[in-house]
């Protein structure tokens, strides 16, 4: 009763009392009579207490002391069916939980944290019980997604201590999670096979990111900020900034046109597919390069020319943030210089599809973010590359969105069929799109692979596999 009291159970989120409490698990707990009868209460308890916590720093806590006490819990009560399952359940809430805070706050766990968790020995002990045939069905039933989850998770914040379990048995789960029949169960087999290769690019690059069950799904954009400058490529706050190449102006303007033309009709070549071969020249690009290109273009009469540049230069300066893990606030503050530039091409040139498309990248979110994809392809100087792009974008953060929202939320509930219906969205986009492609292009080959996921991810399951559907929910078709 008491937990069901809002007040009163937050005074159980003291440190000193969760310590207590997860003291009770273990046999050496205090004041226990009958350790094994006293433990099981003691779980049930934990499954109770776990989402009365109201904060996420609440939770946060919850989750860093009891992680690793639980985790210690599992070999000693492999044989105890019921209190495996509760044990397991609780797991994949804490880890849940340690993304969330990682989200809010936006800046990763720190090394010290997740080295109490003991993430490789929960791996192990995972790993080892449920490889064995004699666990229950009714087991099995109870926390066959929580089992998911947790490995999925570990992937995510350590994938070493997946792939350090001999015989290679972590990834053999993982790749049997992707054949289960159900779908949710392989879109989070899918995300933790990514996670393993993930694991040393910066989170702002990964693709299906865990963590977008998380974000808010009505994300308000700040004003843009119309003096915001762009940061520089390659160096950091403490640097100097980079020296401006002694180039002429023609020459200038020669390599900047060719640039604006590869963004706007793409590579020539098949030698330029992987590339943006005419910046090369021009080294380090920093915010005094920028504005010398842009009068340059501008003395000229070239003035959509130099926004299609400022716009390009202002989207790869955010990749390369990305890819050197600059702090969130730096790339916060040149998405809203991206924006406002976007919007300002908009104003500019109405008819070009670019800024359409700029302005979709820039966003970051789902808000409208298929509308300005269809504005741009519908616009009289649309380049069949250009068109190529914007389906590839759709395609890509559609899928990217859908499979995380499946992986990780509860059936059935609203998120999830929203991510249903995004992995039939992105389908539809990459089938359009491949049209258009160049088949030597790395997109188009993107797009068959995202294709036969989608395929996959959602297929209807084998026949004779019953018993499994029955466990896991059986596949999105089965649904309609």
């Amino acid at each position: 009763m008491m937990l069901q009291d809002v007040v009163l159970s937050q005074d159980l989120f003291v440190t000193d009392l969760l310590d207590f409490f997860f003291d009770c698990l273990h046999p050496g707990g205090r004041n226990t009579v009958d350790c094994n009868s006293f433990r099981s209460f003691t779980l049930d308890i934990l499954l109770v207490l776990h989402p009365t916590a109201r904060s996420l720093e609440a939770k946060y806590n919850f989750a860093v002391i009891g992680t690793a006490r639980i985790a210690g819990l599992i070999p000693r009560i492999s044989n105890d069916w019921s209190g495996l399952g509760t044990s397991v359940i609780a797991l994949n809430c804490n880890l849940f939980n340690l993304c969330a805070y990682q989200v809010k706050h936006r800046q990763a766990l720190a090394s010290t944290v997740l080295e109490t968790l003991q993430l490789p020995a929960l791996a192990t002990a995972i790993v080892s019980i449920f490889d064995r045939n004699q666990c229950p069905q009714f087991v099995l039933k109870k926390c066959l997604l929580s089992v998911v989850g947790i490995l999925h998770w570990i992937s995510y914040y350590n994938s070493k201590a997946i792939l350090d379990i001999k015989f290679q048995v972590g990834r053999m789960f993982l790749v049997a999670f992707m054949l289960s029949p159900s779908v949710s169960i392989r879109c989070r087999g899918f995300l933790s096979i990514l996670n393993l290769h993930h694991f040393y690019r910066p989170s702002n690059l990964r693709l299906c990111d865990p963590q977008l069950e998380h974000e808010d799904k009505n994300i308000m954009i700040p004003p843009a900020d119309l003096e915001m400058r762009i940061n520089y490529l390659h160096v950091g706050q403490a640097d100097p900034p980079p020296a401006i190449p002694l180039i002429s102006d023609s020459d200038l303007c020669e390599i900047a046109l060719q640039y604006v033309d590869y963004e706007l009709n793409g590579p020539q070549t098949n030698d330029e597919l992987y590339s943006t071969p005419a910046l090369r020249s021009l080294g380090t690009l920093g915010a005094a390069l920028v504005d010398r290109v842009d009068g340059v273009l501008r003395a000229r009469g070239k003035y959509y020319e130099a926004d299609v540049f400022k716009m390009g230069v202002t989207m790869l300066v955010i990749l390369e943030m990305k890819a050197n893990d600059v702090k969130q606030q730096l790339i916060d503050e040149n998405y809203e210089f991206a924006r406002c530039l976007a919007q300002s091409g908009i104003e500019r040139w109405p008819d070009r599809a670019y800024f359409y498309h700029a302005m979709m990248k820039a966003r970051r979110d789902l808000k409208n973010y298929s509308d300005w994809g269809t504005q741009s392809v519908r616009r009289a100087e649309c380049s069949p590359h250009l068109a190529g792009r914007i389906g590839t974008d759709l395609a890509l953060t559609f899928f990217s969105v859908g499979v995380s929202y499946v992986a990780l939320t509860h059936h059935e509930n609203h998120v999830w069929r929203l991510g249903v219906k995004y992995l039939r969205e992105a389908e539809g986009y990459a089938k359009r799109t491949l049209a258009i492609l160049n088949a030597e292009s790395p997109e188009a080959q993107i797009m068959i692979i995202l294709l036969f996921l989608v395929r996959h991810l959602l297929s209807t399951p084998r026949a004779g596999s019953t018993t499994a559907t029955d466990l896991t929910g059986g596949s999105i078709e089965t649904r309609n």
